[in-house]
């Protein structure tokens, strides 16, 4: 009995230390919630305390949950919040969030199946018009490189948002924060060369190593600000808002200037103020339906057919500046 005492107080300890190093900065109403302590503590205790628990745990799941490395502790995490969603449904109260974010219905191991499967939508689109636009603008044709960069960055991002919304780790959600600030500034980079390095049919190289040098120095200051001084989220939406309104202003106020002799341009303007006026669903911030789509996966659905006015813009404008190109030499 006295050999058993010591074991009991090591699990106990355990057991407190896991749950004390939960980060509190992003805990919600759901995680707090002394149904989901207790549920949480009670499930570690009777499945996750003991190398003989853990091995029966892991020989009864499934390979994917295996593969998307779900462990005990997930689990427990998992079923004790859908039995916290269901004591707030018996009060009743409003569904809470757990640790920031609200409860999807997990499948296969995907946390969050509408996310994904929209940013799968986005990032194939994306690699579709990348090759169509290969294929139909000439290598040699201005903003060539340049597009081919900026579809190759946004396939990127697509990607990490992919990986992200399957499963929600610190370094799966920083690489999608820092990949969607590279595809916001990657969007305002292209703008700037396009309106601001060219010029009488040519490109100024200097304006235009000026736009990517300083552009690119705000996204590795930013990423740097994030990933070794403080990750705040609030800032990080201030900034990628604030440069997608600068870019979405800029881009109809040129657009409107420009439309009589480049009547494609209402594409372009389509897409930003379609985007700008989507990204209103965000605010709308609620239970998902279903327990699938939330107002951040239904936004990323929304966009998916916006990616096709922009890339039908995008080779529009670049065979038009392909032809000026040709007209300038012609006149010098």
């Amino acid at each position: 009995m006295m050999a058993a005492v010591p074991s009991q107080i090591i699990t106990i300890l355990t057991i407190y230390l896991v749950f004390s190093a939960i980060k509190f900065v992003q805990c919600s109403h759901g995680d707090r919630h002394p149904v989901y302590q207790r549920c949480l503590q009670s499930c570690f205790y009777a499945n996750c305390s003991t190398k003989t628990d853990l091995q029966e745990f892991d020989a009864g799941r499934p390979w994917y949950l295996r593969a998307l490395l779900w462990d005990c502790e997930d689990e427990c995490g998992y079923e004790c919040m859908w039995n916290t969603v269901e004591y707030y449904h018996s009060i009743p109260l409003p569904c809470p969030q757990f640790h920031g974010k609200w409860p999807f219905l997990r499948i296969f191991g995907i946390q969050e199946v509408a996310s994904v499967v929209f940013s799968i939508c986005h990032g194939a689109l994306h690699l579709y018009f990348w090759l169509k636009f290969r294929s139909k603008v000439p290598s040699e044709a201005p903003m060539y490189i340049v597009w081919q960069a900026y579809s190759l960055i946004c396939i990127n991002a697509w990607v990490w948002s992919t990986v992200f919304h399957t499963r929600d780790f610190i370094w799966t959600e920083r690489m999608d924060y820092f990949c969607a600030t590279s595809l916001v500034l990657a969007s305002l980079l292209t703008h700037c060369i396009r309106v601001v390095g060219w010029h009488g049919g040519t490109f100024h190289v200097g304006i235009t190593c000026l736009c990517i040098g300083v552009l690119s120095t705000l996204f590795f200051i930013h990423v740097w600000y994030l990933a070794f001084i403080k990750f705040d989220y609030g800032y990080n939406m201030k900034v990628n808002v604030a440069i997608g309104a600068v870019n979405t202003v800029w881009i109809v106020l040129w657009g409107i200037q420009n439309i009589r002799n480049q009547p494609y341009v209402w594409k372009a303007i389509v897409t930003v103020l379609g985007t700008s006026l989507l990204l209103l669903l965000e605010l709308g911030d609620f239970a998902p339906v279903g327990w699938i789509f939330d107002a951040h996966s239904i936004w990323h659905g929304a966009t998916v057919p916006l990616v096709c006015f922009w890339y039908s813009y995008i080779m529009d404008d670049t065979l038009y500046m392909y032809e000026l190109m040709f007209k300038f030499k012609k006149t010098v």
